[in-house]
């Protein structure tokens, strides 16, 4: 863990546990007392520096020279023993983390990306019907039930029925996957017991190795061409230059894919539903307007910011939000916070469609990791609403409903989202 420098001491700023119930809770209060007394304050709980306003966590993102994306998948707190022995014994070698990986390597490696996924106008154009007709599906499952929630019947599912599907991998696969992510959550961005670690890292493990054998069904082996899907695009990449991105790297891409794919989309989505249902106004101006809801997502990415915060460290001494850093200090980018500085966004806390600066939000981040999904995630976020808006006019969250969020530092995802509503037909 790296020292808190002098430039810290006697601050009136009590830093918080990131993991401390009330934080996760509700962590805006206390960041917005950090950007005004401590913008870069140190977690100890972590040992990370957290960077809180948007002008310093931009700095950060547009400088990989000076701040390192080497972290970014390392677990936020040590591995048990025992843990890591699962690993070893379970053949837990993953290849290449494109967000955790530098220039030039990261270069090449983002390059045949996103030739894979191609989220071009035209491709995300022939996959909206697809999107709506999976959207309906789902709805259909519990539209005359009167009641669900949301989070696990719909936004959790839909982001994974897309990237699956894209990647190739089988319907059956797919709640499994989901599974093995949440394991994956918990084990890199959690706090997490001995016993639960080793658990979890025999599904990580598990997940690992089914990335690895979906690359070789799937022409890895070297034998038939490769399918028309982003693991046969990667693939032929392979085949292009075998050096440059060999098949350890290719299932890589495909086990990052499976969570970054999903997981943020589903938070985005639930998130932005909660926005509205906790003001009938809203929801009412949404229905009655369809146009505002590319606005309206985009100021859900603001409030939610589904990757709340990110990390970086540094190759070399610098100057963060006047605190000076040595080599080796890790950051927290609090992307959360970042998005509601006032120094940026007038009255930050409001929900405002007609904000004229709401794209300047980091939730996507910035610079060479800028998310290649982003417009995907937009995609699917504006039919969801759409579709829940059309299908599920009186939708009402239920009464005394308080949002509850799963503890880690890094993405803030709803635990669950009930809701209510009247059935077509219902007296």
């Amino acid at each position: 863990m790296t020292t808190p420098a002098p430039a810290s001491a006697g601050c009136p700023f009590r830093a918080p546990g990131l993991l401390d119930p009330d934080y996760v809770a509700d962590p805006y209060p206390l960041l917005a007392r950090a950007q005004a007394e401590a913008p870069v304050w140190y977690a100890e709980d972590f040992g990370l520096w957290v960077v809180t306003r948007h002008a310093d966590v931009a700095g950060v993102l547009r400088d990989p020279a000076t701040f390192s994306s080497a972290n970014v998948q390392q677990p936020v707190l040590p591995i048990s023993a025992a843990a890591l022995d699962v690993y070893r014994t379970e053949g837990f070698r993953p290849g290449i983390a494109l967000t955790a990986t530098d220039p030039p390597r990261h270069t090449a490696v983002r390059r045949d990306l996103m030739k894979a996924l191609a989220f071009t106008p035209a491709r995300l154009a022939a996959l909206e019907p697809r999107i709506a007709a999976a959207t309906d599906a789902l709805i259909d499952r519990f539209a005359a039930a009167g009641r669900a929630d949301l989070a696990a019947d719909l936004a959790n599912r839909l982001p994974a029925l897309v990237i699956f599907d894209l990647i190739g991998f089988p319907e059956g696969d797919r709640a499994q996957l989901q599974r093995w992510c949440l394991d994956r959550l918990r084990m890199s961005w959690g706090r997490t017991t001995e016993a639960e670690q080793v658990e979890s890292a025999k599904n990580v493990a598990a997940y690992w190795r089914h990335c690895v054998a979906h690359v070789a069904a799937s022409g890895g082996a070297g034998r038939g061409d490769p399918p028309d899907t982003i693991t046969g695009a990667l693939i032929r990449a392979h085949r292009d230059h075998p050096e440059a991105l060999p098949l350890s790297d290719v299932a890589g891409l495909i086990f990052g894919l499976v969570f970054a794919g999903q997981e943020t989309t589903a938070t985005l989505i639930a998130g932005t539903l909660l926005l509205l249902l906790e003001d009938r106004a809203r929801w009412q101006a949404a229905s009655a307007d369809r146009s505002t809801l590319p606005a309206i997502v985009e100021e859900g990415l603001r409030l939610t910011a589904p990757i709340m915060a990110w990390r970086r460290v540094l190759t070399r001494p610098a100057c963060v939000g006047g605190v000076d850093l040595p080599a080796g200090a890790e950051l927290l980018l609090h992307l959360g916070a970042a998005n509601r500085d006032p120094g940026l966004f007038a009255d930050p806390q409001a929900f405002d469609p007609a904000r004229p600066n709401a794209g300047q939000h980091l939730a996507f981040g910035l610079g060479i990791h800028f998310c290649l999904g982003a417009a995907l995630a937009r995609l699917e976020a504006c039919i969801v609403l759409d579709r829940v808006l059309t299908r599920l006019p009186d939708l009402r969250l239920p009464p005394g409903f308080a949002p509850r969020y799963l503890p880690n530092i890094a993405f803030r995802t709803l635990a669950a989202l009930p809701a209510e509503w009247t059935p077509a037909g219902a007296a």
